[in-house]
């Protein structure tokens, strides 16, 4: 559930951004009208052609409401989909390997479900502030987040499983990690786009 929230929210904060983007070359064009005139023919006729991201990123936005358009909305339920079979293909597996493999009980997954939930909103809490300093600081940036940041908490987590459940248990659990997302990238291809299980 909590991957669907960091989804929209990195979709919202893409079609966001890459209206702030247009927006502001519109701005930057009309305002420096110098710069057009030290461009080639070429480089004239080639920036009043939009890319086709420029052309999907229109349409995905209304400029008025900025929601996301009606044209997208099965995409991004085909999403949702998506993470919620991951979700709980993940939870089937690393249950199983609790009770079994780890011998654990069943509300010591539980505790694994509250940690993995806390992982979650202290992720989405980092990409708010990271989306809310670049913006403040007038910056373009990639949607995702700083890959140190995201390692730092997940380090964190990794550090409160091993705490709570032992070293040997959390053997178990970066192997069963490892394989489950090795496994997904196989069943679900490359070309839409890799996700992953980081805790």
């Amino acid at each position: 559930m909590n991957l669907k929230k960091v989804f929209l929210f990195s979709l919202i904060l893409c079609l966001l951004s890459g209206g702030l983007y247009f927006f502001r070359s519109l701005n930057h064009s009309e305002k420096d009208p110098k710069s057009e005139a030290s461009l080639t023919p070429q480089q004239k006729n080639d920036s009043f052609i939009p890319s086709k991201r420029e052309l999907q990123q229109r349409a995905q936005i209304d400029p008025q409401k900025k929601v996301v358009a009606e044209a997208t909305q099965e995409e991004v339920d085909k999403e949702f989909e998506r993470i919620e079979r991951m979700e709980s293909a993940w939870e089937g597996k690393i249950k199983e390997i609790f009770l079994s493999k780890m011998n654990l009980s069943e509300e010591e997954f539980k505790e694994y479900l509250v940690m993995k939930e806390g992982y979650e909103d202290d992720r989405y809490l980092s990409y708010d502030k990271f989306h809310k300093d670049n913006m403040a600081a007038g910056k373009e940036y990639p949607i995702t987040l700083e890959n140190e940041e995201n390692d730092k908490i997940v380090e964190e987590y990794q550090n409160l499983f091993k705490a709570r459940f032992g070293e040997e248990a959390f053997a178990h659990y970066v192997k069963a990690l490892d394989e489950f997302n090795s496994e997904w990238r196989v069943k679900e291809g490359q070309d839409k786009g890799i996700l992953t299980i980081d805790f």
